[in-house]
């Protein structure tokens, strides 16, 4: 009777044991089973990453060229306006001095005629000109001055002038330069000529 008992004991853990190992092989089983998967996640998030940083490069870039749109918009508003001030300054002062016999012409390069008559009085419609145009130090230059009339030294003085204040309603330096050299025509035509006797 007791050795029945032992007996069962022994064969109840002997199918413990069986149990045990099916429970690691299905275990086991169970590992391989997933490591597949957990691959395919790992691959994933990795794909998942990189898409981030692909779209945060691209946001990147777009900000950057959205940028760079704005600031091309700004300057070339900018310049419009500076162009359209320039224009108003120099209409403006064609009308005030048209009875002198100021003309603003355009020319080119960007750079503008100042022409008069009515400085010579024995030929009153003999044109006395300057060339104006502006340098690559976006500064006024002047180009060309006919008849020569006007000394280098007086020139270059005039140019200071008007490039030492800017050209704006208040204070018109335009304004300024074309009686300055309307003066200085005059004076230049009175040295050259003798007075009538």
């Amino acid at each position: 009777s007791s050795g029945g008992s032992m007996g069962n004991e022994g064969g109840d853990g002997d199918g413990g044991s069986a149990d045990s190992a099916g429970e690691e092989v299905n275990h086991a089983e169970s590992g391989d089973h997933h490591a597949p998967l957990e691959q395919e996640l790992a691959m994933l998030k990795e794909s998942l990453d990189q898409k981030k940083t692909e779209l945060e490069d691209l946001k990147n870039e777009s900000e950057y060229e959205k940028q760079r749109a704005q600031d091309s918009r700004e300057l070339l508003e900018q310049v419009e306006e500076s162009a359209k001030s320039t224009i108003f300054h120099l209409n403006k002062a064609n009308d005030i001095y048209g009875w002198a016999g100021l003309e603003i012409e355009k020319a080119p390069n960007g750079c503008v005629r100042f022409k008069f008559t009515q400085i010579d009085p024995n030929d009153p419609d003999r044109p006395f000109s300057i060339l104006l145009c502006v340098n690559e130090d976006e500064l006024y230059e002047i180009k060309e001055c006919q008849p020569d009339a006007l000394s280098k030294d007086a020139l270059e003085e005039m140019e200071r002038d008007l490039n030492d204040e800017e050209v704006d309603p208040v204070n018109d330096s335009l304004k300024t330069f074309s009686q300055s050299l309307r003066r200085a025509f005059i004076a230049s035509l009175m040295e050259r000529t003798p007075p009538r006797r």
